[in-house]
């Protein structure tokens, strides 16, 4: 059985296709797959990431046969399994880098745990570990940070995004901090500088990347067939004409709203076989 599972954040899971939806879609549809399933949680940290393909893997019991890719998102994020704000369940609460959040902005001396070493150790330690185990086929990245604006390492460490530091960690460890980061800066970058028509209504899906871009990143990774490539080029023109739409007559709020109810988008999530797409969150099932 060939499988495909892929993991991320709201770069790999969003109300339209991804780079992954693509290649799930080329994969089932022209490759020969018989199972892919979409494992991205908007807003997660790594931890979230790597969480999301080790449940994956206990209930799916991945095999060297699967195949597997992550696009990374901030070093600098944190998700926390909870209940705040009085929620009467526990979920995930993913709310991005932890700099620039009003949530931890709350916490008492959050600074102290989102410095700049803590954060690179944790993901340090993640990204071995999901490496080793699962040894995905492609691993990209996001750029959130203006992470391609840092050079070298000790660029990073001048940032030091929440409070001045001494940096007198121990020089082996540091060591192998410095490797990793370099190890992350050197991941492909998912590029969505481009500016193409979607960007007049970009503001609607927070500035996000379009089809187009995710197609262009599919690219990347792997050999689309033409049908593929063909479709969702269709795809990204039609959902550009429905936002148009909307926004027109509706205005912006809900345009955000009513883009679900598009009949292309529907269909593609009730219909493209790839599982953990047409729930609003993600799917532990």
């Amino acid at each position: 059985m060939k499988r495909f599972f892929y993991a991320g954040c709201s770069f790999t899971r969003f109300p339209y296709p991804t780079w992954g939806d693509i290649i799930a879609y080329d994969k089932l549809n022209y490759k020969g797959y018989d199972y892919a399933h979409n494992l991205g949680a908007g807003g997660g940290c790594n931890q979230l990431i790597a969480s999301r393909l080790a449940w994956a893997d206990k209930k799916y019991n991945f095999t060297d046969q699967d195949d597997i890719a992550i696009m990374w998102t901030s070093l600098f994020r944190e998700s926390v399994l909870t209940t705040w704000f009085d929620e009467p369940h526990t979920r995930w609460h993913a709310y991005g880098n932890s700099f620039n959040n009003p949530v931890w902005s709350e916490v008492t001396k959050h600074p102290y745990l989102h410095n700049t070493y803590n954060m690179l150790d944790r993901n340090a330690t993640t990204f071995h570990y999901v490496n080793k185990l699962y040894k995905p086929f492609y691993q990209g990245r996001i750029d959130v940070d203006g992470m391609d604006h840092y050079e070298t390492y000790d660029s990073l460490k001048e940032k030091e995004i929440v409070k001045p530091m001494l940096f007198n960690y121990p020089g082996q460890h540091e060591e192998y901090l410095e490797k990793f980061w370099y190890e992350y800066k050197n991941l492909d970058a998912f590029d969505f500088s481009y500016q193409g028509p979607f960007s007049e209504i970009s503001d609607i899906f927070s500035n996000h990347p379009d089809i187009s871009q995710h197609l262009n990143h599919a690219k990347k990774v792997t050999n689309l067939d033409p049908l593929t490539v063909s479709y969702f080029e269709f795809f990204a023109d039609k959902l550009l004409e429905r936002v148009r739409e909307l926004k027109k007559s509706k205005g912006r709020e809900h345009t955000k709203h009513e883009i679900h109810t598009f009949e292309l988008l529907t269909d593609f999530k009730n219909n493209s076989g790839i599982k953990g797409i047409s729930s609003p969150v993600p799917d532990y099932t």
